[in-house]
Formats: structure tokens, sequence, C-alpha cells
């Protein structure tokens, strides 16, 4: 996931994805949810988490599991990330 931040933070959005495609395709869910804990934060505010994102929560983690455990077999190399640029 941080070679593909950092392929975003350059604004290389392809490799960003051939990094890490589910992490690129998932991150303005994850932004929504850090952000919103933030502006609960600054406005001093107690974090209110409803059922439903909590839910959310446990299948993003188990999806991101899941496609940790997939990529990582033979079968499904088409996953694995793609070698570091020259």
């Amino acid at each position: 996931m941080f070679r593909s931040l950092l392929s975003l933070s350059q604004l290389q959005f392809y490799q960003a994805f051939r990094y890490n495609a589910l992490f690129v395709i998932l991150l303005p869910l994850i932004v929504f949810f850090l952000g919103r804990a933030a502006y609960d934060y600054l406005q001093n505010r107690p974090s209110r988490t409803y059922r439903w994102e909590l839910v959310l929560c446990i299948i993003l983690i188990i999806i991101f599991l899941i496609f940790g455990i997939l990529r990582n077999l033979p079968a499904f190399s088409f996953l694995a990330p793609t070698p570091l640029p020259a």
C-alpha cells in the first residue's frame, strides 16, 4: 500500500493502481472515514459511529486480508504488484 500511496502522491495513477488496485479503489472511502473522525475530533464532539459503518469497516478489513492472501498465490499472480520502474 505504501508504494501505491507514494505513486499517488507523484500523480502516477496507473502505477499506483498496478501496485495495489484494491487500495486505490477504496481510498475515497478510507479518506471519508478518516476525514469524518478528524472533523468530530476538531469540533470537540464525541465520535459517532453507526452500526452500518462498523459492519462496513469489518467487511473492508476482511476484503483487504483476502486480497493480500490471494495476490501471493500463483493462480492469482495478476493481482501481484508490478516491479519497480527503472
